[in-house]
């Protein structure tokens, strides 16, 4: 009853609570494997209750010319990185963990190979992304190679791209695409005050009351630049599971589709519906 008070009342946030609640489950059944700690766990059936709901306004990602007008009062610094969200739907640690040498602009796409993430304010390399779906290959449409093309011009990032060490709070910012105006790595608290002006500057800001963690919110998140990629395949008519697959989402029935197509097949799909058949260049590929 204490685990489970506890969980509701003071871990703020249903997904915090999720994780919070799955980590102490598995930390607790490790103790009563253990056979000489605790005799049961006691956070088995605790329970996490579900999300509060939210009106249809706060669900509802803003329109690609909403984008646009966004990017018009954005530091023009900050424009290549915002078409580059738009347009691949790229998560912000694996877009500003992009490293340049899991850039392919001949084959038109990027591979997602690592995420930057954060813990106590703290950046470091993460191996792995959000799950396993989350390594993939992604379609480049030619306004998302320029946008890589003009960070690469000015930062003239390595095309090494460094293993993770026993450091991983080393970020070797040389290798990445996407960074800050001086130069290092890119960061979600110092991007926000950039973001929040230009939504405010361009009209479209609202201030609205998270039900689950009583934070006041500021919409539209960055965040929502991806359910808009999210939304124009939808409109295209793209498959879902391509666009699962491309997004890095897990799907219920993975064995059904997963021999279909290579990952780099799905990519080359999805391109091709998002960008017109005269802007295309078609070039052999090696099989």
């Amino acid at each position: 009853m204490e685990i489970q008070s506890w969980i509701t009342n003071s871990v703020k946030g249903h997904h915090t609570r999720k994780k919070v609640l799955e980590l102490l489950n598995a930390m607790l059944a490790d103790a009563v494997r253990d056979g000489k700690r605790i005799p049961f766990n006691p956070a088995a059936e605790v329970e996490v209750e579900a999300p509060a709901h939210k009106h249809a306004d706060e669900l509802r990602p803003p329109t690609r010319e909403q984008c646009a007008l966004i990017r018009q009062h954005a530091p023009e610094y900050y424009r290549p990185l915002l078409v580059f969200l738009e347009h691949t739907g790229l998560r912000w640690g694996e877009a500003t963990g992009l490293r340049w040498e899991n850039v392919d602009l001949d084959a038109q796409h990027l591979k997602v190979k690592e995420v930057l993430s954060e813990d106590n304010g703290k950046l470091f390399r993460k191996p792995a992304p959000k799950s396993v779906a989350g390594f993939r290959t992604v379609p480049l449409t030619p306004e998302a190679a320029d946008a890589v093309r003009e960070m690469v011009r000015l930062w003239q990032p390595r095309e090494t791209a460094s293993a993770i060490g026993d450091d991983p709070y080393e970020l070797v910012p040389e290798e990445l695409v996407f960074r800050g105006p001086k130069g290092g790595v890119l960061t979600r608290h110092n991007f926000r005050r950039t973001w929040v002006d230009a939504i405010q500057k361009a009209g479209l800001a609202r201030k609205v009351k998270n039900p689950d963690s009583g934070r006041n919110e500021w919409w539209p998140h960055v965040h929502d630049l991806r359910h808009v990629f999210a939304t124009w395949l939808k409109d295209l008519g793209v498959p879902e599971k391509d666009t699962q697959t491309v997004m890095g989402h897990d799907r219920g029935s993975k064995v059904t589709w997963i021999y279909q197509h290579s990952a780099e097949d799905v990519a080359a799909q999805v391109r091709a519906a998002m960008v017109p058949q005269d802007a295309t260049v078609r070039t052999l590929r090696a099989v």
